[in-house]
């Protein structure tokens, strides 16, 4: 279960409510109001997390990064830092799956500029990934320059990484 779809239970709530309803797997949402803040996450709150998992016999089966804008110039470096630190808590959770929505080209950019910008910071963070055996999931959204299937996989081959993939969404 994703816990998107229980906005009002904390983290280890949704894992007790993915267990009864016979779920072996979730996916974390990870923003400031989300399941999972990655600005205030710490090494305890992480094993905690583990253990819970690990006791209720679950996977995290993907970590959802907010960290979105990996074009504009004045946030572009906090931006993969924090998708950094999600690709690291996803390790210490034994996650291997980290997704990415991106975003419309902001004002400022072209389309070629803007999708250049997303693809580099991509490969830079499949890089740091790869190096904790973790993938980046790309995926196709509406309000991202990844809308189909198409561009989601042309973005995904322009990255070439053996750990980039594509997540289809609706």
């Amino acid at each position: 279960g994703h816990t998107m779809g229980v906005p009002k239970m904390d983290i280890f709530e949704a894992m007790d409510f993915f267990e009864e309803i016979g779920y072996e797997g979730m996916e974390i949402r990870c923003a400031e109001d989300g399941h999972l803040d990655p600005e205030t996450y710490t090494e305890s709150i992480g094993r905690e997390i583990k253990e819970k998992i690990d006791a209720h016999r679950m996977e995290v089966v993907c970590l959802t990064s907010y960290y979105l804008d990996l074009v504009s110039a004045d946030v572009r470096g906090s931006m993969l830092e924090g998708y950094r630190q999600v690709i690291r808590i996803a390790r210490d959770l034994g996650c291997k799956r980290v997704r990415y929505k991106g975003i419309l080209p902001p004002e400022g950019y072209t389309h070629e500029e803007a999708w250049d910008r997303t693809r580099s910071g991509l490969q830079e963070s499949a890089t740091f990934a790869s190096g904790l055996d973790v993938w980046i999931c790309v995926e196709n959204h509406s309000g991202s320059m990844t809308q189909g299937a198409r561009e989601t996989l042309r973005m995904v081959e322009e990255i070439g990484m053996d750990n980039v993939g594509v997540i289809l969404d609706y």
